[in-house]
């Protein structure tokens, strides 16, 4: 959907989208902008820099894969209300809600999961356009490594909640688990991509 109407839903009482497409669309800004700064750098009088045209083929390729996850995340929080909205009236049927209700906290814990790893990688991105791409666009890169930070942090935050919910303890700790140590990790590329930008 348009942006202004995105916003719009997402300031609105509805459900989604939410923090975790928020989230993916903000990693997906990121993605854009180094997508940007890398065309300034090919398109150099000069000539491309080496690795310029492989640094495009990343940043558009996370670019996709964030924006769609905007959909995807919300796709996944729908299908976990649909599971507790199911009947309970039998214990049939509540042993059947309970199943899809897990099955769907689990998705909708992954989803932000992959979201993470996305804009962790872009983060990571951000050190190697530092190298490549013209002094003139490094407020942007900046833009683009905060920006891509915050999606990971964000992202992490809807893992964290979905995981709160199941009743699988060792599948939710380990989800946890593999987010906390991608938060870790943007943390380190962060501070070493504003330093690369930096120099």
């Amino acid at each position: 959907m348009p942006i202004r109407s995105f916003l719009d839903r997402l300031a609105s009482a509805a459900p989604t989208p939410g923090g975790g497409s928020a989230a993916a669309l903000v990693g997906a800004s990121a993605a854009a902008l180094l997508s940007m700064v890398t065309r300034l750098a090919i398109a150099k009088r000069d000539g491309p820099p080496p690795g310029a045209e492989e640094l495009l083929t990343t940043t558009e390729a996370l670019r996709a894969d964030l924006f769609a996850a905007v959909e995807r995340d919300a796709d996944a929080f729908n299908a976990v209300m649909a599971a507790y909205r199911m009947p309970r009236s039998t214990d049939a049927e509540q042993k059947a809600r309970h199943g899809a209700i897990q099955r769907g906290l689990m998705h909708a814990a992954q989803v932000p999961l992959e979201v993470a790893r996305s804009a962790g990688r872009t983060v990571d991105t951000c050190i190697l356009a530092a190298g490549l791409c013209p002094r003139s666009a490094a407020s942007d890169l900046r833009v683009a490594a905060h920006l891509a930070r915050a999606a990971v942090l964000s992202a992490s935050e809807n893992v964290t909640i979905n995981c709160a919910s199941m009743s699988d303890r060792a599948a939710a700790a380990s989800t946890a688990k593999d987010a906390e140590r991608i938060v870790a990790e943007a943390e380190t590329s962060y501070r070493r991509a504003l330093c690369s930008i930096d120099d």
